[in-house]
């Protein structure tokens, strides 16, 4: 069932503090991090009894608002009344295990593109950002030692990203989501018919492109990706 504005507001916001605090979390180690999900009670349930799952895809840019997206539908799915939902890192997910078992949704939370998952899904929502925070992001995190290996990881997650975005039902805009969360939380809802996987240092702001990227950095990335950031409205 879609629920596009009629969602009540008391649900929107209970969803998104409760996604906001997901995603303010420290997690206990970069890589490999905390989840949460309604699908350990159900784990008895009879296999022959349930449909198969609904399948739900969070993908998107890294450091773009994924986690918060993925809360955010997690907790959505639960409230429109399709939980038991299980929620993987697409490195953990096990359909046929105990709690893929039990569960009448699965959202998987990935970056890289997959052919195999994207057919399956049968809605791929995604997110997107500029590149220089992205940039920030990623330094500040540690993901990346070198100028050259930030650009080249950025060039990597366009690429996954596009692919995404190809069968994605619904993108979210970073942007548009720390402006807005509730707002958000409707549009998301409004997106599909009918487990918190963290960093430390999770959210950052506006200003981190100019202080944790070296100005030629950010230059050389927005010469490089300019189509894309015009294609995206990124100026």
């Amino acid at each position: 069932m879609a629920l596009g504005m009629a969602l009540e507001m008391a649900v929107v916001g209970g969803a998104c503090r409760q996604a906001d605090l997901c995603w303010q979390r420290m997690g206990e180690a970069p890589g490999k991090t905390p989840m949460t999900t309604d699908a350990e009670g159900a784990r008895e349930a009879p296999l022959a009894e349930q449909a198969p799952p609904t399948v739900i895809v969070c993908a998107g840019l890294p450091r773009s608002g994924s986690t918060w997206l993925y809360n955010a539908a997690r907790l959505t799915l639960e409230h429109v009344g399709l939980g038991p939902v299980y929620g993987a890192w697409v490195d953990d997910y096990d359909p046929a295990g105990d709690r893929g078992a039990a569960a009448r949704a699965h959202l998987v939370k990935v970056h890289d593109f997959a052919t195999d998952l994207a057919g399956r899904a049968e809605v791929v929502i995604a997110s997107v950002r500029d590149l220089p925070a992205i940039a920030a992001s990623m330094r500040r995190m540690g993901f990346v030692k070198s100028d050259d290996e930030l650009e080249q990881g950025i060039a990597g997650a366009i690429d996954a990203f596009e692919a995404w975005a190809g069968v994605a039902g619904y993108v979210m805009r970073y942007e548009t989501m720390t402006a807005d969360r509730p707002a958000e939380v409707i549009r998301l809802a409004a997106a599909y018919d009918p487990v918190s996987l963290l960093h430390p240092r999770h959210v950052s702001t506006p200003d981190d492109a100019q202080a944790s990227v070296a100005p030629d950095v950010i230059e050389a990335i927005n010469a490089r990706f300019a189509d894309w950031r015009a294609r995206h409205d990124y100026r």
